[in-house]
């Protein structure tokens, strides 16, 4: 398909079959004996189920909304490695965070309750980033370039292989290399457009919704998530969900 596409566009294919993928059912009667509640909200990040954490693990359980399953289980993947070979520990209270995450998302997508598996990108994958240690560093203001395509590029899983363990910064940095500073923003016919909306919707956030929804928090007026209702006052990496709140710092630099 070409963009914009013209409004008396017009393509017709002979299609012979068209196969809904709607026939799927979870079946683990091949885990024998094994007796946990088949609710990936009961788990820690969706992924490591209470009572067996030394031995069972389930990946492909986070599906963004926004899609990216594959990045999901990529960061699951590294902390359940270094989980396994000792490098790193699970949190003292996983058990109760997994809870309390659990509540959090049911509440948050409560009119898709019939979809437990479904998470908030952002969120996920920065938690996933501070188990890990791998939290990208956000780019030197002298470096306007790199510094436009971390806050408007999407949050590919190379962003995560900047810094920390297996860190493979060479990735993502060649890749930006391919693209212009404002690829990010919106199509090349429409940048000045999405470019203004962009700058309009950054300026809020950092000055506006962001303070806003810290003092709320900092007081304790509306509790650390303060609820549904309230999740245009955050920044989208800071909504509360699997476990991650807004810090002061995260205030102008989200």
């Amino acid at each position: 398909f070409q963009y914009p596409m013209a409004p008396t566009h017009e393509e017709i294919y002979d299609i012979d079959m068209i196969i809904h993928c709607t026939g799927f059912k979870n079946d683990f009667s091949w885990l024998k004996g094994a007796k946990f509640e088949w609710n990936p909200r009961t788990w820690f990040k969706n992924s490591i189920v209470p009572g067996y954490e030394d031995k069972l693990a389930f990946l492909g359980w986070t599906r963004p909304h926004q899609g990216g399953i594959p990045a999901c289980s990529e960061m699951l993947s590294r902390y359940l490695a270094m989980i396994w070979t000792g490098e790193k520990k699970l949190p003292t209270d996983w058990v109760q965070q997994a809870k309390e995450e659990g509540h959090t998302l049911n509440e948050y997508y409560a009119e898709a309750g019939g979809f437990p598996t479904v998470v908030d990108y952002p969120s996920f994958m920065t938690a996933m980033s501070e188990l890990i240690g791998c939290q990208p560093r956000r780019p030197s203001i002298f470096n306007v370039k790199r510094l436009v395509q971390y806050y408007t590029f999407p949050m590919w899983p190379a962003w995560y292989r900047t810094r920390g363990p297996a860190a493979r910064p060479e990735i993502i940095y060649k890749e930006l290399e391919r693209h212009g500073m404002l690829d990010g923003i919106g199509p090349k016919e429409h940048t000045g457009l999405y470019g203004a909306v962009v700058v309009r919707d950054a300026l809020y956030q950092a000055f506006i919704g962001n303070p806003l929804f810290y003092i709320f928090s900092f007081f304790g007026i509306f509790g650390k998530n303060l609820g549904a209702g309230w999740y245009w006052a955050k920044s989208k990496r800071y909504a509360g969900e699997h476990g991650v709140n807004m810090k002061l710092k995260n205030v102008l630099f989200p």
